[in-house]
């Protein structure tokens, strides 16, 4: 592990460290003079603002998001559309970060443990593209409520078997 760099190595103000600058989506696991361990939720279609991790960290994420990553602004990383569902809960080792901000762009209804191409496939939907524009401003529980109460089809066992 490496040494955490020491105040004087660190250009930015405590302003920007995460848990006073972004404190709605980093929650303080635990902390101490060798590693910071934070839980971090941006909820989808959210953003945090700048901010900073001067120390290396333990990021604990509840749902791996797809994310678009920003750095001074400037949108630096966008993850890629999936087609599965993420694994629920996610640890990563980060080193130190200098000013930055994260914003969630998954769906509400990815966030919800539906994957758009589910949901995209469930409204008859052609393109990922239609069913995300259909989705804006749709109330989630709704959506959500009568995918998981939806029955499944059911094909006799007898169908399309021969005497």
């Amino acid at each position: 592990m490496d040494v955490p760099p020491s105040a004087n190595d660190w250009p930015w103000t405590d302003v920007l460290d995460a848990l006073i600058a972004a404190p709605d989506p980093h929650r303080l696991l635990f902390e101490n003079d060798r590693v910071r361990v934070l839980e971090v939720v941006i909820e989808a279609g959210a953003g945090e603002p700048e901010h900073t991790h001067r120390w290396p960290s333990v990021m604990i994420v509840n749902w791996p998001a797809r994310i678009r990553y920003y750095e001074r602004g400037v949108p630096t990383f966008e993850s890629p559309a999936r087609d599965t569902t993420p694994q629920r809960l996610k640890a990563v080792w980060m080193d130190a970060e200098g000013p930055h901000s994260v914003e969630n762009i998954d769906t509400p209804m990815a966030h919800e443990g539906i994957p758009l191409p589910i949901i995209q496939r469930q409204l008859g939907h052609a393109h990922l593209g239609i069913t995300s524009i259909y989705l804006q401003g749709i109330d989630t529980r709704e959506i959500v409520e009568t995918v998981h109460h939806r029955r499944p089809p059911v094909i006799s066992a007898s169908a399309g078997l021969r005497p």
